[in-house]
């Protein structure tokens, strides 16, 4: 999907800058824009600089990078005047290939940019519905970035103090830009997401389950819902939303935008009024009003014409898609996710309605089996490298249940398989093209299997697309569609071997079968006979239809309300298709006549408005030359300060604390730097710190200094200075991250009395610790695994292990001496899955060291302190608040049980406040401690129960809430009962 970065992204940067103390020790696991979405360092990075924009590049998309700054100038010619707003600077586009999804991202919060993916869209996909995709892709991302960059009044005057973090359009709901957005691709070209059949077919659906008006509540689009269409619910209805506002003149969304952006974020519905003489809320009621009504006419034209009857085989499915049957007739396999279980590969027996899981997958929507009906091949997305997202082949022997991958890093997706020869066919992505290709596939002397005789058979134009090829059960025969970039629609070909070598891989005649100019034809598969079918949306809605070989004419023979895709025929002549549902796609016996033909009732979506330059519908009319620089690429004028901001807080025991921070990183974040400075008046102290982070060698590497000013306890806090040098690298799996890191540091930290007491307590110093160095290593893992509807995750685990080794001690009745202290940590959680999302999560926690300063720590005591991280210095535990004990070695086990009370997933109306749901906690803990002799063992217990809750806040910050009791049972150790209130901000980033 094509999403805006929310402003909230910042903060995944500048965080740091509200907590001086992560500054001197970078928090483990911390990874920048560069690691998430795979900036490699080792590419020959280029930059090319138009009027507008500055765009980087790998040399090996030159040919994309200039079409890419083609569309964009002509993107700013259009849309500039349009959404009422100019860039004071270049746009900062970062082009690259390394992931097999089409995407694009924008925030121009801290001027991140756009980031566009060189990718065209799978046929399959929401965004199949283009004409020219890069054209259309550079249209709906600059769109964004004009609307979330427009600062104007006081909003000028804050962006001149804070940098470019408080823009204030990047606060408005998710629906609302992208269904600006979605508004503006659909009326600057000649599809988009506006005129697909796709919208159409979910509207239809929630009409005929009648949920219409449940799943498309206004309340319900500030936050993300789970059920399906789940992430489509913003583009699709806030495209249907800004396309009413805007229904007599285009013109209206840059007044929106424009009034967003010079008041408040959050007045929505006065914004909409003030623009069109209606709020959200009564643009809402008339548009589902109008909306139910012609999906009823639409069903009811359907059903008046004959409807065709099918009959489940899966049920209550998010997406099942890619049916492929064995030649013996006794296994069919398809993809499925469901609101329990991620997308996987499946198997059925065809006799029964038991199914088994082979394989996780992410994308693909073909597969097919063997000659031998013993072995399945697919295709699943996986991370190659620490910085690509590509896809391969992969096989499944059913005989000995192994899986094994076929390709390594190729690209290879959507593979068909024939019954009469060892060819497979599937498409290869390319740097902005798919084309279709073959491989024979051959057995080993011990029985694996392997690929080889890789060919491209058929490679089209740059930013078209082959996709989900069948081959005939003889192997001379491919049929595919083909999206050829600049038209709106997709046609079937068929490429044919020419003479009796199956072999050759050049001598294939490649024809188009369909040639319709609007309409989606794709999906297509052979019957037994060699007859070829496809779906196409020709009447507004997907059906199959027959290609006539001899007439070259198509016929439909089916006659659905919502839509069909990816069919596949069974050995027995049985048609089988998935089905959309409110519930999502699911697999159907389809039961038609496939020699009969129908007459289908034809629908059309209605359009947004038109833009006033009715020639830019057309990209083929908008040939733009711009001067153009291209050089090598340089970190500069990237790298300079993004943001420059002041703060300040209170607190009871420390009084105020005035600060200001300095952020920056370069357009690849290969280069990152944080400066903060603040002071305390009332202790007489100022503190700061400088971070400089480097990950041009792949790992990061961070140079950190930093003076910190904290309250240790009542009149008394602590003053500790810092330098360091750390290491580490961010190694992400498909499901899972690798994390480890090194770090050199020099400590020096000093206990003192506020300046009042100083008299009472003799000194202003208490007590010191000699400057020392310090070693640390650490690593962390990732593997917690969830579904869509898990309240936490429900597989897997995770690890924390690690070591410190310290030069030097306190200094006082030893002084003089230097001590090494050697202090490790080790935390394990696991999750396990008990059915119904509720979740048993085991966690135990081993902290030694050869000292007695490692603590055994209980919450600091306010009603609204948060439960604190253990580190190698202090281990968290629960029940036993203001409470803390010295200990040698320490372990802390824990069982932990979330379960779930409700899933509300509403808002209320265009307020900035989103539940998503409410859940129930409760656990059982024990401690024990060792300080000096052997055998000096102290233990505690606690246990306690909570009810938590999940929010979205101002429409992109996910907040956990929670009132908590917790227990300590040894009352002589400082357990007590206490009820507190604990708030965490979540994830910031996507």
């Amino acid at each position: 999907m094509i999403k805006p970065l929310s402003v909230l992204i910042g903060l995944f940067f500048a965080s740091a800058a509200f907590l001086p103390q992560a500054v001197a020790r970078p928090e483990v696991g911390f990874s920048g824009l560069g690691e998430q979405l795979g900036f490699s360092p080792f590419r020959d990075w280029k930059t090319l600089n138009t009027n507008h924009f500055r765009i980087t590049y790998p040399q090996e998309l030159q040919e994309l990078a200039d079409l890419a700054a083609k569309n964009l100038e002509e993107s700013h010619r259009l849309l500039s005047p349009l959404l009422q707003w100019t860039p004071r600077l270049r746009t900062q586009v970062v082009l690259i290939d390394n992931s097999d999804f089409a995407n694009g991202l924008t925030a121009a919060t801290l001027r991140l940019g756009i980031v566009l993916w060189a990718t065209p869209p799978d046929n399959w996909s929401s965004i199949a519905h283009y004409d020219d995709w890069f054209r259309l892709l550079c249209l709906h991302e600059y769109a964004h970035f004009l609307n979330l960059d427009a600062t104007r009044d006081f909003w000028s005057v804050l962006r001149m103090i804070a940098g470019d973090s408080t823009l204030p359009n990047s606060l408005w709901p998710a629906w609302m830009l992208e269904g600006l957005a979605v508004t503006i691709e659909t009326a600057f070209t000649q599809s988009g997401r506006g005129r697909s059949s796709y919208y159409s077919m979910i509207l239809r659906a929630a009409e005929e389950s009648g949920r219409l008006q449940q799943i498309s509540s206004l309340g319900g689009l500030t936050g993300p819902r789970t059920e399906s269409p789940g992430g489509e619910i913003p583009y699709l209805f806030g495209y249907q939303l800004m396309a009413k506002l805007s229904s007599e003149s285009l013109d209206l969304l840059g007044d929106l935008s424009t009034k967003s952006s010079q008041s408040l974020p959050w007045k929505l519905n006065s914004y909409a009024e003030s623009v069109s003489g209606k709020d959200w809320n009564t643009h809402w009621k008339e548009w589902v009003l109008e909306a139910g009504s012609r999906a009823r006419s639409e069903i009811a034209a359907v059903r008046s014409s004959g409807e065709t009857s099918t009959q489940n085989i899966t049920h209550q499915n998010v997406s099942t898609l890619g049916i492929a049957f064995s030649p013996d007739g006794k296994w069919m396999a398809y993809s499925k996710e469901s609101q329990s279980e991620r997308q996987g590969v499946y198997l059925r027996s065809t006799g029964a309605d038991h199914e088994q899981r082979i394989s996780d997958q992410i994308g693909g929507a073909s597969m097919g089996f063997t000659t031998d009906s013993q072995a399945l091949v697919f295709s699943r997305v996986d991370r190659h490298g620490l910085y690509d997202f590509y896809s391969d082949l992969w096989i499944y022997d059913l005989s000995k249940k192994n899986l094994s991958r076929l390709s390594f890093g190729k690209r290879f997706r959507d593979p068909s398989s024939s019954m009469g020869s060892d060819w497979i066919v599937f498409t290869a992505n390319e740097a902005g093209r798919t084309s279709l290709a073959r491989a024979r596939l051959t057995r080993d002397s011990h029985g694996g299997y392997f690929i080889s005789d890789e060919q491209i058979l058929y490679r089209p134009s740059l930013m078209s697309r082959v996709s989900t090829p069948r081959i005939s059960s003889d192997g001379k025969r491919v049929i595919f569609s083909l999206h050829e970039n600049g038209k709106p629609g997709e046609s079937i070909f068929e490429a044919v071997i020419r003479g009796a070598d199956v072999g050759a891989s050049t001598d294939w005649q490649v024809k188009q079968l369909t040639s319709d100019t609007k309409a989606l034809d794709r999906f297509p598969f052979f019957d037994r006979a060699g007859t070829v079918y496809f779906v196409s949306n020709r009447s507004g809605i997907d059906n199959i239809y027959r290609w006539d070989a001899n007439t070259g004419s198509t016929s439909a023979i089916t006659n659905v309300t919502t839509g069909l895709w990816l069919p596949a025929i069974s050995q027995e002549g049985r048609l089988a298709a998935s089905l959309y549902r409110s519930s999502g796609w699911d697999v159907v016996w389809v039961e038609t006549d496939l020699s009969k033909s129908m007459v289908l009732p034809v629908f059309e979506a209605p359009l947004p408005a038109r833009p006033k330059e009715s020639s830019v519908v057309s990209g083929s009319q908008n040939t733009i030359t711009e001067s153009q620089t291209v050089s090598d690429y340089s970190i500069f004028p990237s790298i300079l300060p993004r943001t420059w901001a002041p703060y300040f807080s209170y607190g009871t025991e420390a009084g105020w604390t005035l600060g200001a921070l300095l952020l920056g990183f370069d357009a690849l974040d290969l280069h990152r730097y944080l400066a903060i400075l603040e002071a305390r008046p009332s202790l007489g102290e100022w503190g700061g710190g400088l971070s400089y982070s480097n990950r041009v060698l792949g790992a990061a590497w961070t140079l950190s200094g930093s003076r910190r000013v904290e309250s240790l306890f009542e009149q008394v806090y602590t003053r500790k200075s810092e330098a360091g040098l750390g290491l580490s690298l961010y190694y992400p799996r498909t499901y899972s991250v690798w994390n480890p890191s090194l770090e050199f540091s020099w400590e020096k930290d000093e206990v003192l009395a506020y300046p009042a007491m100083k008299g009472a307590l003799g000194s202003g110093t208490l007590q010191t610790r000699r400057s020392a160095p310090t070693f640390s290593a650490e690593l962390n893992y990732s593997g917690a695994l969830s579904s869509r509807q898990s309240i936490w995750p429900e597989e897997g685990f995770r690890t924390r292990l690690g070591n410190k080794w310290s030069l030097g001690g306190w200094l006082g009745s030893l002084e003089g001496q230097r001590r090494t202290t050697t202090q490790a940590l080790w935390i394990q959680s696991h999750y396990f899955n008990l059915g119904n999302h509720v979740v048993l999560s085991p966690r135990w926690q081993v902290a030694l060291s050869n000292r007695p300063e490692l603590q055994l720590a209980g919450r600091s005591g306010g009603v609204f302190d948060a439960i604190g991280e253990s580190s190698f210095d202090s281990v968290v535990i629960r029940g036993y608040p203001k409470t803390f004990f010295s200990a040698k070695q320490a372990a802390v086990t824990a069982l932990d049980l979330r379960f779930p009370i409700r899933r509300v997933e509403r808002g209320w109306h265009t307020y900035p406040v989103f539940l998503e749901s409410i859940q129930g906690l409760a656990f059982l803990e024990s401690s024990v401690r060792r300080r000096e002799s052997v055998g000096s063992w102290r233990g505690t217990a606690s246990y306690g129960a909570g009810l938590l809750a999940d929010f979205v806040l101002f429409y992109s910050a996910p907040v956990s809430a929670s009132v908590q009791f917790h227990q300590g049972t040894k009352m002589s150790a400082g357990g007590r009962p206490e009820v507190f209130l604990d708030l965490r901000l979540g994830q910031l980033f996507f």
